[in-house]
């Protein structure tokens, strides 16, 4: 009703790759999709990966123009600490959601530790920017 735009900066949108790749990977990123789409910040249940889809469906139907553009995160070797939390953060939702996972989950999270250990760890956790601007009268 202000007619204000809007900029939502650094969405996660449900994709990220590591380096190397692990064979539990996939099976991780979709239990912490999974779980970041069951959090409730005092608003609902969050949109978490689609949020960024949501808003722009709901910014298009009041006639807003909308813009979007990448803005991953790439986290080098050198990003050791970064790495670790976002890593452990993972595993931690990866545990949340699939308890009887749990085995797997700590074998997995020991090997991409090992791999920040050796600063040969990579990770891109992708993310998007959205701008929506009112129509012009």
């Amino acid at each position: 009703a202000a007619g204000a735009a809007a900029l939502f900066a650094l969405t996660y949108n449900g994709s990220s790759q590591c380096v190397p790749p692990e064979p539990e990977d996939d099976m991780i990123r979709g239990l912490m999709n999974g779980h970041q789409r069951q959090n409730d910040k005092g608003f609902g249940r969050a949109e978490g990966p689609d949020a960024t889809d949501c808003a722009a469906r709901c910014f298009a139907s009041e006639g807003y123009s909308i813009d979007r553009d990448a803005s991953d995160w790439r986290l080098p070797p050198q990003a050791e600490d970064l790495q670790r939390l976002l890593i452990e953060g993972w595993a931690e939702a990866a545990e949340e959601m699939a308890p009887e996972e749990s085995a797997t989950i700590r074998r997995w999270l020991d090997r991409r530790l090992a791999h920040v250990e050796r600063h040969a760890s990579r990770i891109t956790v992708c993310h998007e920017d959205l701008a929506a601007f009112p129509a012009q009268a």
